[in-house]
């Protein structure tokens, strides 16, 4: 699994939308192009600081071991949500536990007004489970997952083992709810989770899960979300500057390939 980039995030942060071409061209100088992946591919430039001595002695560590940009790591955005379809719980990317105990209903009046929201019904008799999987490991990072509920659940942000931070809710109107964790173990992933009870039924909208210490600003997603597992570093150097005794900046930026 590759590693994640150490996520220390400070502004100003720049993020470029890039969508590539495959290009064909004939004897005659004729040209075909065709598109040449499904989704956009991003490159963030980012100026990290003021940093300690220590963060940027970790983020230099990252970028040695990595070999500039000769190897890929994860970067999860801090512009978006690291959750995909976070207003569609029939997608894949949603598990269930029984999902044949699972009925959804869609256009339920969302709290903006819209009727974008799903009320979910748990038939099984015992607890049914939605989740998001992220494969990233989450140590040294702290993670908060939202969603805006009516009715009682348990939220859970969980490595699937001994880390897990889980919150009870219940709400009669629309309501965002939110469970932080800081993860200080290694694990092969991050989970986001809802717990509905047996035989229980919630309506849902707007699930997110950020690497931050809140909710932050909410972001609608489809089938690209801020979780990105195929970048690297542009080939030019850290641009390390001391601002001050035992306080750093760096100015980095980091491409995203096909993978």
């Amino acid at each position: 699994m590759s590693s994640v980039f150490p996520t220390r995030f400070t502004l100003p942060l720049t993020r470029e939308v890039r969508f590539t071409t495959r290009l064909n061209r004939a004897p005659d100088f004729t040209e075909v192009r065709t598109q040449d992946q499904l989704g956009p591919l991003f490159r963030w430039n980012l100026q990290l600081g003021p940093l300690s001595d220590s963060d940027l002695a970790a983020i230099q560590s990252f970028h040695a071991s990595c070999g500039g940009a000769y190897q890929s790591f994860v970067f999860l955005d801090p512009l978006d949500n690291l959750l995909s379809w976070s207003e569609d719980f029939t997608q894949a990317a949603w598990q269930k536990t029984t999902p044949s105990g699972v009925a959804i209903t869609s256009g339920i009046a969302d709290p903006f007004g819209r009727a974008t929201a799903q009320h979910i019904a748990n038939t099984s008799g015992l607890v049914n489970t939605l989740s998001q999987t992220i494969a990233a490991n989450p140590q040294g990072i702290t993670f908060t997952g939202s969603v805006w509920l009516i009715g009682a659940a348990t939220l859970h942000v969980t490595d699937g083992g001994s880390q897990t931070f889980s919150t009870n809710v219940t709400a009669g109107a629309w309501t965002r709810y939110s469970v932080t964790g800081a993860f200080a173990g290694t694990a092969s992933q991050i989970v986001f989770a809802v717990d509905i009870a047996a035989g229980a039924s919630v309506s849902l909208f707007g699930a997110q899960l950020v690497a931050t210490a809140g909710a932050g600003s909410y972001t609608r997603t489809t089938t690209v979300s801020g979780f990105h597992p195929n970048c690297a570093f542009d080939p030019q150097p850290l641009a390390h500057r001391v601002i001050g005794p035992g306080v750093n900046q760096v100015k980095l930026s980091i491409t995203e390939h096909a993978e």
